[in-house]
């Protein structure tokens, strides 16, 4: 139940890849777990966050959801990503474009809308709050916020450095 609290370095919505290896303790039904927020007072900035869909480890998986200007219409519900096992969750919007990705493979390409960001970045919790469902139970490593949109390979790339990196190449 820590949080990193950021000032504002990065103040354009548009484009943007936010990337992280996550491993939550268990995910409890219907309750957000907040990898990155942008959230300031009301509903603008943007969160990035894993939503409980059930289950009980070791089958305890969430769903990633990015929610942006308090609207969170913007979910990728097909994939998993477990409790209990890291995983590296990305996400990349430009223009209307939103793009999951889990352990390097592109689940979902969805349309969203513009957004405006808050004053500050905080990793494990939505805001300067510390309580229940606003923090990240687990552990989050290598948290990436990049003003660019970084390619599929690039993501695929980054997951097989750290998670499988005798995959580039045989000696």
């Amino acid at each position: 139940n820590q949080r990193i609290t950021l000032p504002a370095f990065y103040n354009t919505p548009d484009p943007v890849t936010i990337s992280a290896w996550v491993n939550a303790s268990v995910y409890t039904f219907g309750e957000d777990r907040f990898i990155v927020s942008n959230r300031s007072g009301g509903n603008g900035g943007l969160s990035f966050s894993i939503v409980s869909a059930g289950g009980a480890p070791p089958n305890n998986f969430g769903y990633m959801s990015l929610t942006i200007g308090g609207v969170a219409q913007y979910t990728a519900a097909t994939n998993t990503v477990l409790s209990q096992v890291f995983s590296h969750v990305a996400i990349t919007l430009t223009g209307s474009s939103l793009k999951f990705y889990v352990d390097g493979a592109l689940l979902e390409t969805i349309s969203a809308g513009g957004m405006s960001l808050g004053d500050a970045w905080y990793i494990g919790t939505q805001g300067p709050a510390l309580t229940g469902a606003m923090v990240f139970t687990g552990g989050i490593d290598e948290v990436k916020i990049s003003n660019v949109v970084r390619t599929a390979d690039w993501l695929a790339a980054e997951f097989r450095n750290e998670g499988a990196p005798g995959t580039f190449a045989v000696i």
